[in-house]
Formats: structure tokens, C-alpha cells, sequence
């Protein structure tokens, strides 16, 4: 129960005696309330005496005070009597005070000129008495991260005209009464007020149509051809009378729910000639279509793309024709979860009111006015929530957001035509003030007056719309040219905004382009494309280049969504775009760089020089093709890695019966429980040959041992090796933007261990670059959506990743469904799109486990052609020293004491690594930010790092001098970065090995916070063995630990010299060099000795941070040529 409705239980059981009365009356025992008398009750609590004062004065202000806006004050003045009595007389089960109470508020606000003569047109659901106190009216689904085609297709529903608000009754007249029975929603106005346009589902059917109904005469019209198969959704109006609305004819499933629920993509009917033309080319749903006061169309679509799903709808804009689609407000953020039915304030260009409200909650939720002006994602734009006078919007990050949070809305529409004549401060609304309120219509306002115009027994009242003829907006033309088969891509400097902020320019060379290839209806999954990698399949389309002014230019597939990224001169991406953009026949898409500030502007001055590039194929690829591990990576790894990975660890158990955890399954596909540990993962020299396809089981086991849940995709055995040494995003990454480098190649433990010259292999440009592909697109095992449907798994239970099937479903019965929904995807791009998709059908691309076998017997190991020279190592040194003993305190700005302790004369670390809270003293609004999210979490973009005693990562090389130079100016002490060797000595402090611990395991968990047992699965407690970990080490943390965490010291008395984050050194030849392993580091691989030369001097890490030195006069001479 949340707070309006405790205030109203408490106020109707425990009212007290008359007002003056000194003693309380001895009253009956308290009543038990009804529902309907417990939500007038809370109905009462929403009457707000300042709340009408500040009405009152807005009357005066805009329209001049009269005998109507005086009356507002005077009943303003006796509200607080009369609502104590209405309170009372509902303690002893009378109703009609507080009814009374409640109409004469009506009638008095209802002379408002806004109102006086206001028409409403709404819908009337029939329902029992059972269903009219429900959280969620019948019309609209459970979940607002569903659409309507899911919502409720057997009800009996009705548009009526309500009028006369300051009467003693409210009028009512039945304006569309479908014959039979039917229900409908998603409603919209004509321009002239004579007709609406709605989805709705006849009576006998089961199916969402489109029609429009003549208001004045009542008759019905279906609008979409008998020939469209598929349904109709959200509607509206486009300002030359054709329709815009949103259908499932895309075949696209939802990828978390296994493909079963419908996701609809935005098209567009010409009523005259039943012609359809699809307009948006989007992941998943589309939905609540509105035009903008200039002509656009004002939208919003549910991004889906390796981002946390559960906060990921973005308000976006495009033209009539499908034109122009941008995002307007709401990417890169989290709250609101989603943006229910935006509508713009008329006459404003950047204000739109919705519901903001959460994941897997009713589409209910709070009514919030934004600005596009002010912000373009999370609170910042946020003016106000309705109810919320005078309370400054916060960011929440919860999935159910707002649920059960009373008043609860829906559909709120914007009353005036201007800004001058009240346009956005007053809106109609479907609301639900209190858990047992039914449905009713309100008339709410920015100074927190909450009206009742109209609610009825047996009845929810949902959509109010202002029944008036409506300005019409211009009429864009069509843009696009059907009969051309590309578009343009421009950006006009590929460095403007964050997106590449602090990257030199010059530093990106070309981007690389590739497609999403969306899942169908049936197929989709948590894990079909890979381990924690996408949730689609991936199509390289190619790379096209940047020139010296950071533009690129180029020529792209038409109806194709097209992501970009950004590389460097090795071909590594900079930043990942995590989105897509989609080019219409001929049109020319323009942006200004990588993610722009829409409400900062340009300096760039746009200047096309010559014809768009055409995209290159990526090099040792002779056109684009979906992009999979087996094709792409597994014959370098036959090559450069079978001389020494060749060897079988795990051999059949002959002893196990098929279908055994442990030994193949009837399809061949090998399986292992979550409590056994697969040998060929733990094994010291995995095979990565070997290619039997294996699925590694999750979730649930009853009491037989049979795995509930399981992975989607059986992957080889290779590939479940070798993707634990890749860092990527997973597909529930930080909503926010990353940094750019955040998740760059140089971060994957693969990289760095080939880079550092492991047993000599040495790779092509052409192998790295398929290497950098695969990991720059989130480490993909499939690559199309066939292959995923020809070898999923299913273990012996449920199968997580499809899970509408039964139990026993024949891999035949499952392709039948997906072939069925495949053909009538193809069949929807010949009719609908205008143009064929031109790259063709990507499942054609399919490649499994037989052709790789077959074409792996070609490839053979290849030698290292010699030893290769060993990396670049420090200048010789003296022998370690002892250090002196001493120790001195500083005070460093932001309330930190830290202790520094001599490792030779002069020379002075720091006992600990920097933690945030001091850093923060020099650049304050520094972001630590999340690590990587692992598995499903809820409320979290990954695991949160913003705590002032954690160290502060996510600071470059380049900052982290910075930040030394501002230190020594501020305390008149000398304060820099270690040299390498100044670190190694420091951290070795005379141990012998290279290794504090010397293989003793349990001492390693004492002295350093590295990969141990903890790092076995996600932080939702969900999640395959994605990490490397070592399994026999527990040091009792399982990210960071702050810097006050008392690990053993070494002999210098330094703490966490190996182990929680890598601490920037400087090297020989004056670039950063990473030292000492971090949190997520094996301990094998946690050395004295270990270096990471590869990070840029602008890149920041996640998981390198500071340690400072501090040296003393006594040593400054010394010290002078260090740089």
C-alpha cells in the first residue's frame, strides 16, 4: 500500500469528532471500508486547497479574474471542514458527503475556460464488478514493455462523447458501438473532428484491425486490405489523412521471451488506395505514434542492442515517410524506463507530456512534462511529474517503477493550443487514484489539482481525447525515391561530441559498418547468438573510410539497420554505437558526429567533397556476410594454436548413458550441469580444435538432476574456452554512454596476452582484424538465426532460450515454425518495404558445425617462423633495495590521509591505491561508474563503483599526470607516476620470484584481490562461467575492495601492489604501461613482471587507477629526468 492509500486508510478508520468539540465522542467501532469507499477515501486526500489557490491565480493571470475563478478560492477555503466531514460520514458507511464533496469540485473547476464547454471523447470498457477495480484497465497489456496486440481481445468496448463537466451530471452519448462486441484502443482525432481512427478487434475474431469510425453517423470502416495477414496496433492521423500505425507484419519476436511475443514496426496506410509502406526498421516494438506540431511523427522505440533492455525506450522523430529518423529525447538514460503515449504540448518544440513508468509494470504509471530543450535523457529534462508541484524530478533505476504508486495514469492528453492559453499546465487523463478506484476520466494540472470528471460502476474509462477540430500541422512531402536501391550516410566530423571526447584526432582512420539481422517470431534467446554476447545476429557489411576532417561519407543498403564504429589504425573500435540508423530508398542521412549534443549545436560547417565512398569489404572477405565464430576465428585458432591446443582433456565417458550431464545428448550436443565443472575449461592446455558442440546448463535442477533452464545455443567447446578471454558488453551493458576505448581490444586478456608475444604466435593483419571484428562485436558464436534453430539445446528440461516449446519439441517441429515465420518476413519485405532488401536474405549466410568441419580438414597448423623477440623491457636497474622504514602522512584535498612509504631515498609510494573521494577534490564530477554487467540485473547498469573509498578508475594516463601536477601545486609537495621500474622494485620489495605468493595459493588470497572462485558467475546471480577465475583462490572480495581493506603488506609496507586495479606507470620511452593485475586478473597471470603497453594515453580503463609517488627534495635531482 503505498502512501496516498495509508493516508486514506488511516483518515477512514480513525476520524475523529466534531471540529471544537474537546473531547472525541465515543463513536461505533470502525466500519469496515468497502473498496469503492476505501478510493473515496483516497479521492478526498487528492482535494488540495493551495493546490486551487495557485489555479486561481493562473486564471487571473491568463485569462482575468471573474465570478468562476473567484469561486475556485471560495471553495478552496472551505475545503478542509468539509472534506473532515465527508471523512467522518465514510467511518459510518455513508458515501454521500464525500460524493457530494467530490461532484461540487467538479462543476467549480469545470468553469475553467479551458473546460466550460469541453467535449471529451473517450472509450467506455464494459466490464463486471470483478475487473473494475483492477490495476490495469482491459484494453492494454500487463506489461508495458509489451504492445497491444497482447492486451485483452474479448472485451466489450464503446466510444462516447462526455460533456456538460460543470452541470450537476455529466452528459453521455455513445458515439461508435462496434455490432456485437469488440474491444478498442489506441484511439486518435481527424484534424476535422469527424471521424477516429483506433485499433480494434470485431466481434468473432481475434484479431487487432484497423478502423476508422464517422463520429457523426456512428458507421464503422475496416482500413487495411483483406490481404494484410498480420495486425494493427497503435494509429493516428498524418496531416494529409493518411494513417500511420504499428504491426507485428516484421516477424521479429521478443529476444528475453524466447521470440513469443509479437514486436511491431511502424508503417504507414494510404486510406485511398489501401497501399502500405514500411517505415521504421527497429528491433523491437514501436509504438504510440503522434505528429508533432511541424509535421513529424513523434514516436517511441525500445532499443535493445547490448544495452540494460529494462530502461531502453528512446522518444524519436522522423518524418511522414520514414525519413529522418532521429532519437529526440531519452537515449543514454535510465529513467523513465519507458515513455508511455508522449503527445507534444501544442504550440511548444520541445516540450511533450507522457507516462513515465517502469519495465515489467502496467502501462500505467506518473504523468511527466518534459523538455527537449532543457535535457535530452533522464531528469535533467524533466519539468515536473503531475501530481508534484514545486518537487524536482529524481533519476530512479528500478524495473517496476512506479508500480502500485497512487494516483496511477494513463493517456494523457494536453488541453489549450498554445503556450499563452494554458497549453501545458492542464491535461485530461485516464487515472486510478488509489488501488480499489475504478478506471475514471480526470482533468488534472501542473499546480496538483487532481479532478474528477467521470468514473462509473461496471465501467473503466480509458483515452480522453479534446473532441474539437484541431489546427492541422504542415503536410511534409515524400522524400523518398522507391525506385533507387542505397542511400547516403554522412558525418560531418566523426570526433564531434562525447562519443570520441579527448581522442586525438587522427586516431580513427575508418569505421566499420555492419547490420543487425533481428530475430524471428519462435526464435530468439538470453544466449542464441553467444555467451553474454548480442541478442541478433550480426552482418558485416564492411568499412568505409574517415578523412583528415574526421568525415565519413559513404553509400549504404536502403531498409537496412546499420551500426558504426569507429576504428583506430589497427582496426580496433574506438567506441561501440550500440544503436543503428536506417537509410530510406534515396534518402541522405546526415548526423553530426559520434553521438552529438542535439540542444549544443555545431561548429562543423558541412562540406561534401566528391561522391560517397562504397563500403569496402572487410579485408580477406569478398562481399559482406554474417559474421560467426566457426567461419571467422576458428580456423586462425586451427592454425596459429594447434601445435600446442590440440589435445583432447575430456574423452567420451563410455560408462555415462546419452543424455547425462557429462556425455552427448540424442542430437550429439554434449551437456554439463552448473554444479559439475567441465574439464575443458579448466584444463592448462585447452583444445581449441575441438568444435563438438556443448551447451554448459544454468538455473534451476530438481531433485533428479535435470537442469530447468539451459543455455539457447549449443557452442563449441573452443569457443566456450576462448570467450572467457574476451572483455565485451554483453548484451545488458550501461545504459549511459561509454567512454570511448571503455571496451577497445586492448582491454580483452586475449589481446594482451597475444601482443605480449605468447609462445611466439604471431598473427596476419588480416587474422587481427577478424580478431578485432569478433570482439568488437560482443563475441558472437552464430551468426545467423538458422543455425541457431538447428542446433539449440535443451538438456533434459525446459529450454530457457525456447521456451514455448514443449519439452520434447523435435528440432523438425521447431524449424517448421521458424521457416514459416521466415518466409512471411520475406514475404512482408516484397510487399511492404518499396524496396527488396538488398543484401539479400542473410540466412542464406548459414554456417554450422558440419561445414566447419568440413572445412577446417584444409587448414593446417602453421609454425611460428621463429622465436619472437621478447617485449620491450625496463632499462636494467640496480638490485631491489630495502627500503628505509620511513613513512610520512599527507593530507590530500578531499578529507583523505594517506601514508607514504620510502622504498628508496627519496622515493616514497603510497601505502595504497588513490581512492575517488580524493580524486574527486580535482575533477568533481568524475564517474568510476559501473563494472561490466554480468548476466540479467534488474536495477543495475553492472556492479556499482561510484563509492568515494574504492580506488578511482576509469582515469587515462594522460589524466592521471594531470591530476599529479594539480596535487603538487595544491600541497607544495612533489607528487608524480612510478617509473615501471620504480614500481616493479617497489612491489617486489625483495621477494624472489615473480609472484609475492610463490604458488601458495591460500597466502595469494591474503596479499592480492584478483579473479578468484567469486568471479564464477554474474552479479544477478544469473549467468554462464563467463569469467576467468581461478578456483582455488578465495581472497574474500569479489570486485573491488576499498582502499582501507587490510590485505597483507609487502616489505615495503604497500597494499594491493598486485591485484584490485592496474596502476599506471610510466615507461621507458614516456608512454603508459599498465602494472600489477587487477581484480579480475588470474592469479597466474598476476605477475611482477606483467605489463600492458597498449592502452593510449587518453583511454580510460576500467580497471587501472593511481598510485602515487611522492618524492623529497633529497631525491628531486634524481628524480628531475623521470618523466
Amino acid at each position: 500500500m503505498r502512501a496516498i492509500e495509508r493516508v486514506a486508510a488511516v483518515l477512514f478508520l480513525g476520524a475523529g469528532a466534531a471540529l471544537g468539540d474537546a473531547k472525541p465522542a465515543p463513536r461505533p467501532a470502525a466500519h469496515e471500508p468497502t473498496p469503492a469507499e476505501a478510493a473515496l477515501a483516497a479521492q478526498l486526500e487528492l482535494l488540495n486547497p493551495a493546490a486551487l489557490g495557485r489555479l486561481a491565480d493562473d486564471w487571473a493571470a491568463t485569462w482575468g479574474t471573474n465570478a468562476a475563478a473567484q469561486a475556485v478560492r471560495a471553495f478552496a477555503a472551505t475545503l478542509d471542514a468539509r472534506r473532515s466531514a465527508a471523512r467522518a460520514a465514510l467511518t459510518c458507511a455513508d458515501a454521500a458527503p464525500a460524493r457530494a464533496l467530490l461532484a461540487e469540485h467538479r462543476r467549480v473547476v469545470a468553469r475553467h475556460p479551458l473546460v466550460k464547454d469541453l467535449r471529451i471523447l473517450s472509450l467506455k470498457h464494459i466490464v463486471d464488478a470483478a475487473h473494475a477495480r483492477r490495476d490495469e484497465h482491459p484494453a492494454a497489456p500487463w506489461f508495458s514493455c509489451y504492445n497491444g496486440l497482447d492486451a485483452a481481445k474479448g472485451n466489450d468496448t464503446k466510444i462516447v462523447a462526455l460533456s456538460g463537466f460543470a452541470d450537476e451530471a455529466v452528459a453521455e452519448a455513445v458515439l461508435f458501438d462496434p455490432p456485437g462486441r469488440g474491444s478498442i484502443h489506441a484511439m486518435d482525432l481527424h484534424w476535422d473532428a469527424g471521424r477516429a481512427v483506433f485499433s480494434h478487434v470485431p466481434a468473432n475474431t481475434n484479431v487487432w484491425r484497423l478502423y476508422e469510425a464517422d463520429l457523426r453517423t456512428g458507421a464503422g470502416t475496416a482500413l487495411l486490405p483483406d490481404a494484410f495477414a498480420h495486425e494493427a496496433d497503435d494509429c493516428c492521423y498524418l496531416p494529409d489523412d493518411k494513417v500511420v500505425f504499428t504491426s507485428d507484419a516484421a516477424e521479429q519476436g521478443l529476444p528475453c521471451e524466447s521470440g513469443r511475443w509479437r514486436m511491431t514496426n511502424m508503417y504507414r496506410l494510404d486510406p485511398a488506395t489501401k497501399a502500405i509502406m514500411r517505415l521504421t526498421y527497429d528491433q523491437d516494438s514501436d509504438w504510440y505514434p503522434s505528429v508533432l506540431n511541424d509535421g513529424r511523427v513523434q514516436y517511441v522505440r525500445w532499443e535493445y542492442c547490448d544495452i540494460s533492455h529494462y530502461f531502453s525506450r528512446i522518444v524519436m522523430t522522423m518524418r511522414p515517410d520514414g525519413t529522418r529518423q532521429m532519437g529526440f529525447y531519452g537515449s543514454n538514460g535510465y529513467w523513465p524506463n519507458h515513455f508511455g503515449s508522449p503527445l507534444a504540448i501544442p504550440g511548444d518544440n520541445g516540450k511533450f507530456v507522457c507516462i513515465a513508468t517502469g519495465h515489467h509494470t502496467p502501462k500505467s504509471g506518473k504523468i511527466a512534462l518534459f523538455d527537449a530543450n532543457r535535457a535530452r535523457a533522464e531528469a535533467a529534462g524533466c519539468v515536473q511529474l503531475v501530481p508534484g508541484w514545486g518537487k524536482t524530478p529524481k533519476d530512479r533505476v528500478m524495473d517496476r517503477l512506479y508500480q502500485g504508486d497512487y494516483p496511477t495514469a494513463l493517456t494523457p492528453y494536453p488541453l489549450g493550443t498554445t503556450p499563452q492559453d494554458g497549453a501545458g499546465k492542464y491535461f485530461l487523463c485516464a487515472m486510478k487514484p488509489s488501488k480499489t478506484a475504478l478506471w475514471g476520466i480526470y482533468l488534472v494540472d501542473v499546480f496538483d489539482n487532481v479532478t474528477l470528471l467521470m468514473e462509473e460502476e461496471g465501467t473503466e474509462r480509458t483515452e480522453p481525447i479534446a473532441w474539437r477540430a484541431r489546427k492541422r500541422p504542415p503536410v511534409l512531402p515524400d522524400t523518398r525515391r522507391e525506385n533507387v536501391g542505397d542511400c547516403t550516410v554522412y558525418v560531418g566530423d566523426i570526433h564531434e561530441g562525447p562519443g570520441l571526447k579527448n581522442v586525438p584526432r587522427g586516431t580513427v582512420k575508418s569505421v566499420r559498418l555492419f547490420a543487425y539481422h533481428y530475430g524471428f517470431n519462435h526464435a530468439a534467446s538470453h544466449e542464441g547468438m553467444g555467451v553474454e554476447s548480442s541478442w541478433d545476429a550480426k552482418y558485416v557489411l564492411g568499412t568505409a573510410p574517415v578523412d583528415e576532417r574526421g568525415t565519413v561519407f559513404f553509400t549504404a543498403p536502403v531498409n537496412t539497420p546499420i551500426s558504426i564504429q569507429p576504428l583506430d589504425a589497427e582496426g580496433r573500435a574506438v567506441q561501440l554505437m550500440r544503436s543503428w540508423l536506417v537509410g530510406m530508398p534515396g534518402e541522405h542521412v546526415s548526423c553530426l558526429g559520434c553521438h552529438e549534443n542535439a540542444n549544443a549545436g555545431s561548429t562543423h560547417v558541412p562540406v561534401i567533397k566528391g561522391a560517397p565512398a562504397q563500403i569496402a569489404p572487410m579485408a580477406g572477405l569478398a562481399k559482406p556476410r554474417a559474421w560467426s565464430f566457426l567461419r571467422e576465428v576458428q580456423p586462425i585458432l586451427v592454425r596459429r594454436c594447434s601445435g600446442c591446443h590440440a589435445d583432447d582433456p575430456d574423452p567420451v565417458a563410455k560408462t555415462k548413458k546419452p543424455g547425462l550431464a557429462g556425455c552427448p545428448d540424442a542430437d550429439g550436443v554434449w551437456v554439463y550441469a552448473p554444479e559439475e565443472q567441465a574439464p575443458f575449461l579448466t584444463a592448462t592446455k585447452p583444445n581449441l580444435t575441438d568444435i563438438r558442440p556443448t551447451a554448459l546448463l544454468y538455473g534451476k535442477v530438481d531433485e533428479k538432476a535435470k537442469p530447468e533452464f539451459s543455455a539457447a545455443g549449443a557452442f563449441a567447446r573452443s569457443y566456450w574456452y576462448l570467450q572467457r578471454y574476451v572483455r565485451r558488453p554483453g548484451p545488458e551493458s550501461d545504459n549511459h554512454l561509454f567512454n570511448p576505448g571503455e571496451y577497445h581490444a586492448s582491454t580483452s586478456p586475449l589481446v594482451q596476452l597475444l601482443k605480449a608475444g605468447h609462445h611466439g604466435v604471431r598473427l596476419t593483419d588480416d587474422e587481427w582484424r577478424a580478431l578485432y571484428t569478433w570482439i568488437d562485436l560482443n563475441a558472437p558464436f552464430w551468426g545467423t538465426w538458422t543455425d541457431f534453430i538447428d542446433n539449440w539445446c535443451y538438456g533434459n528440461g525446459r529450454n530457457w532460450g525456447m521456451r514455448t516449446w514443449p519439452k520434447n519439441a523435435t528440432r523438425a517441429e521447431q524449424r517448421r515454425k521458424f521457416l514459416l515465420s521466415h518466409a512471411r518476413r520475406r514475404a512482408g519485405e516484397r510487399l511492404y518495404q518499396g524496396w527488396w532488401n538488398p543484401l539479400g536474405d542473410p540466412e542464406r549466410d548459414a554456417y554450422g558445425f558440419a561445414d566447419a568441419a568440413r572445412d577446417l580438414k584444409a587448414v593446417a597448423f602453421v609454425p611460428p617462423a621463429g622465436a619472437r623477440a621478447a617485449p620491450p623491457r625496463p632499462p636494467a636497474r640496480p638490485a631491489a633495495r630495502a627500503g628505509t622504514g620511513r613513512t610520512v602522512s599527507v593530507a590530500l584535498p578531499g578529507g583523505r590521509t594517506m601514508a607514504f612509504h620510502e622504498t628508496a631515498p627519496g622515493v616514497l609510494f603510497a601505502e595504497t591505491e588513490l581512492p575517488l573521494q580524493a580524486y574527486r577534490a580535482f575533477a568533481a564530477d568524475h564517474r568510476n561508474g559501473f563494472y561490466d554487467m554480468i548476466g540479467k540485473d534488474h536495477e543495475n547498469g553492472g556492479v556499482a563503483l561510484d563509492v568515494p573509498k574504492l580506488p578511482v578508475v576509469r582515469v587515462s594516463f594522460d589524466e592521471a599526470k594531470a591530476y599529479c601536477a594539480w596535487l603538487s601545486r595544491q600541497t607544495g609537495r612533489a607528487f608524480r607516476l612510478p617509473t615501471e621500474c620504480e614500481w616493479e622494485e617497489a612491489a617486489r620489495a625483495g621477494a624472489p620470484g615473480d609472484t609475492p605468493w610463490n604458488g601458495d595459493k591460500a597466502r595469494c588470497g591474503r596479499l592480492a584481490n584478483l579473479a578468484d572462485r567469486s568471479l564464477a558467475f554474474g552479479n544477478a546471480g544469473q549467468g554462464f562461467n563467463y569469467h576467468l577465475r581461478d578456483p582455488e583462490v578465495d581472497d574474500g572480495v569479489r570486485f573491488l575492495h576499498d582502499v582501507d581493506h587490510m590485505q597483507e603488506a609487502n616489505g615495503h609496507g604497500l597494499r594491493a601492489m598486485i591485484g584490485n586495479v592496474e596502476e599506471w606507470t610510466v615507461g621507458a620511452d614516456g608512454r603508459p604501461v599498465a602494472k600489477g593485475g587487477a581484480f579480475d586478473t588470474v592469479p597466474r597471470h598476476a605477475t611482477f613482471s606483467r605489463r600492458i603497453p597498449l592502452y593510449a594515453p587518453w583511454q580510460r580503463v576500467y580497471n587501472v587507477g593511481i598510485r602515487l609517488v611522492l618524492t623529497e627534495p633529497a631525491h628531486a635531482a634524481a628524480c628531475a629526468k623521470v618523466p
